[in-house]
């Protein structure tokens, strides 16, 4: 309404939520795609919400739902593209990415008038994780130069060093990314993703692993021996092999 003031007339906007406006769509929910998984992984909504997926990671994504399928999806920020669908009717609706299948998860539309539930998204648009431990945020400011357009940098602090014989390979990285052993013993890497994964040495390169798979080295001499991914260059990690 206008009421009159020193300055003539103003606009006054009475300061309603959504849900208060009678008819109105409910408010629109994101999934963030990072860290090569679905954050939140089940996502609770009223029905008629829109959601929208958006992709964080270095690499391509898309969603692919029982009726519809998204095209890829560029790192958002940089190509900026999404997804969007509206949920009219309750029930469950998985999906899963088209390109990666370890990034999946659910749609819950319940009732209209339901509340919904939602999660921060990352720090910055552009901000990928993937070579970092999950549930780590970067802070730094993305850099261009990147091969697919931008990069986030991870925490000055240094990585701690873990003890044992395992790797395991989950949400594309590498845990622990440094391991530590004694000289003469192996090492151990499973692949839990659903994508393929291919351990590179300077001097070794492993067979690819399907998810389930496995491949040990032994280390008999001391030193630091880094290797990464032959297929996902950004997954790296290091054995330390200190002496006997």
């Amino acid at each position: 309404m206008r009421v009159r003031n020193q300055t003539g007339y103003g606009l006054i906007m009475a300061a309603l939520s959504l849900p208060a406006l009678a008819g109105a769509d409910p408010a629109p929910k994101t999934v963030y795609m990072t860290t090569f998984s679905a954050q939140p992984a089940v996502l609770n909504v009223p029905a008629g919400t829109t959601v929208t997926w958006k992709n964080y990671d270095e690499i391509t994504h898309s969603v692919v739902l029982p009726d519809e399928r998204s095209e890829r999806l560029w790192a958002y920020g940089w190509k900026g593209k999404t997804f969007s669908k509206t949920f009219h009717k309750p029930g469950e609706y998985s999906y899963r990415c088209g390109v990666h299948n370890d990034v999946h998860g659910r749609i819950v539309v319940t009732s209209a008038g339901a509340s919904a539930t939602s999660v921060p998204g990352p720090a910055y648009p552009g901000n990928t994780l993937s070579g970092l431990p999950r549930g780590a945020v970067s802070t730094s400011a993305p850099v261009p130069g990147h091969h697919h357009g931008l990069v986030a940098t991870a925490p000055s602090a240094p990585a701690s060093v873990s003890s044992g014989n395992a790797v395991n390979i989950s949400h594309h990285a590498f845990s622990p990314v440094l391991l530590a052993i004694t000289q003469g013993e192996s090492v151990t890497w499973s692949n839990q993703d659903g994508s393929t994964h291919q351990i590179k040495f300077a001097d070794q390169l492993s067979e690819r692993l399907a998810q389930g798979g496995s491949y040990s080295r032994r280390f008999d001499q001391a030193g630091d021996y880094p290797y990464q991914c032959a297929i996902h260059g950004y997954m790296k990690g290091k054995i330390s092999v200190g002496s006997s």
